[in-house]
Formats: C-alpha cells, sequence, structure tokens
C-alpha cells in the first residue's frame, strides 16, 4: 500500500480480491455459502491485519478542492473506496464512524454510493438511514435510482430474497423499465451469491416468477435474467435440484417466447 512506485490504478487492482461469483466459477460442486464465508474472512483478515493502513491510505487520498472527473482523480477515488470498504469490514466504532462521515459528507454521488454500499454489506446501524436518505435525495434520477435499487439487491445472506420482493413491490419499480429490472433482478441473480443461491430454493423461485411474468411482456429481458440459471449444474445437489426444478417449472409454460425456450432449453441439455 506504501510503495509509491505504484500508481493508484495498479494498487487498486492489486488490493481487490476476486468477486465471490468469479471464484465460485473455478469450482464444481459449489456451496455457494462456504465459498462467501471464505471471502468474508480473508477480508476481514486484510481488514484487521493492515487497520492503520487502511485508515492511513483512505486520509491520504481524501480529494481536496472541488470534484475533478480526469483518469487521476477516479483512480484516486476508486482506491480511497477499495480502502473505504476494508474499513468497513472492521467491527470499531471508528470505521462506522468513517463509512457513516463519507455517505454524509460526499461530495459526489461515486463516493455516496461507494459509502451506502458498504453500510449495506456490512449491516451498518446507520444502512436504512442512509438507503431512505439516498432515495429522497435521486427519487427523480431514474439512472441514479437504479443504483439505489442494486445496492439493496447485492446485499448478502438469505433474508435479501424477501427484501426484493418488498422492493418489486415498491412505487418506482416497474416490470416494464429494463434497466430498473436488471438494477433489482439482475444484480440479485447474477450478483449476489448468498442471497440467490438461498439454501431453501427462495431465489430461484424469486427469478423463476419474474421470468415467467416478464416472458409476457419483454422476453428479450426474460431471456437474460433466466440466464441466471446456466450454471445449475456445478452447484452443490440440493441447489442442483432447485434450480432444475425453476428451469423445468419454465419450461413447461404455455406460449414460452422463443427468446426463454432457447436458455432454458439449452441449460436443461447442459
Amino acid at each position: 500500500m506504501a510503495d509509491e512506485a505504484l500508481d493508484y490504478g495498479l494498487k487498486s487492482e492489486a488490493l481487490t480480491l476476486p468477486a465471490t461469483s468469479y471464484l465460485m466459477d473455478q469450482l464444481d460442486a459449489v456451496d455457494p455459502d462456504q465459498v462467501a464465508t471464505a471471502r468474508d474472512f480473508v477480508v476481514r483478515a486484510l481488514a484487521e491485519k493492515n487497520r492503520d493502513a487502511w485508515f492511513e491510505l483512505y486520509d491520504q487520498l481524501c480529494e481536496r478542492g472541488e470534484y475533478q472527473v480526469n483518469a487521476a482523480s477516479i483512480v484516486r477515488r476508486r482506491l480511497r473506496n477499495l480502502a473505504l470498504s476494508y474499513l468497513a469490514a472492521l467491527n470499531s466504532n471508528a470505521a462506522r464512524d468513517c463509512v457513516a462521515a463519507q455517505f454524509h459528507d460526499a461530495s459526489n454521488m461515486t463516493d455516496q454510493i461507494a459509502a451506502m454500499a458498504a453500510m449495506v454489506r456490512h449491516g451498518h446501524p446507520q444502512a436504512q438511514e442512509a438507503l431512505d436518505q439516498f432515495e429522497q435525495q435521486w427519487r427523480t434520477q431514474p439512472l441514479v435510482l437504479d443504483k439505489w435499487f442494486s445496492v439493496q439487491a447485492q446485499a448478502p445472506g438469505p433474508g435479501t430474497a424477501n427484501a426484493v420482493r418488498r422492493l418489486l413491490q415498491h412505487p418506482r419499480f416497474s416490470m416494464r423499465n429494463p434497466n430498473r429490472v436488471r438494477a433489482l433482478i439482475g444484480a440479485f441473480a447474477n450478483r449476489n451469491p448468498t442471497g440467490f443461491h438461498r439454501r431453501d430454493g427462495a431465489g430461484y423461485v424469486l427469478l423463476s416468477d419474474v421470468v415467467i411474468e416478464l416472458n409476457a411482456t419483454n422476453p428479450q429481458v426474460a431471456s437474460r435474467m433466466v440466464s441466471a440459471f446456466n450454471p445449475w449444474r456445478h452447484f452443490e445437489p440440493t441447489r442442483r435440484a432447485a434450480m432444475g426444478a425453476q428451469l423445468e417449472r419454465i419450461a413447461a409454460l404455455p406460449g414460452l417466447s422463443p427468446d426463454v425456450t432457447e436458455i432454458v432449453t439449452k441449460a436443461l441439455a447442459k
């Protein structure tokens, strides 16, 4: 971290761990909970072992002056927000205060979203307050609000499937808005291993319900969503059976569109 010979962009890449989804792709008979637990252990170990260094790096990269949109500023913010993500993994008041302060004091949306995402991911006590404030602040900006939906869809843990079902009823969610569907359902199915792959299969039923509804109104988006089931045979038996059952459920739907039929048929044939 302290090596001045490395630029911010390279440091950011070197200090970023592979995503849980990438690690899962390297394995067979995958248990997503085990993979996520192992990765989280490494994150916490790196955060605790280098606690002072993360705080020092975070403070060192504090932007002074007006917000800049250039390559140097972008990589600086990326590295600073990476440091923040490690600090958020610490079980300390100082770290929690740091994350909350960035959210409330952020001069730009990038830093604000990074802080909000860290709060949601690590169960920060002010996470819901941050979500409510962000929604109120950006409620008239559809593309920004997409990020608000996406952050919540990626909250780890089995409870997120129920949270996503509630968000489907949110006044600002519409199944007829492809960007909003991708932000909520796409993020949940493709970027939330512990939420989507809930052991009881509730995440799979949720995705299947959405695909069936979209099949009648937007089969192209439905086919993109159902592709999250493609690697189903690479999971451990319980999840494999649950995903297979949902693929069969979709395949049996009367009037299934050609777009969805193609993806589901290929997935079942693998």
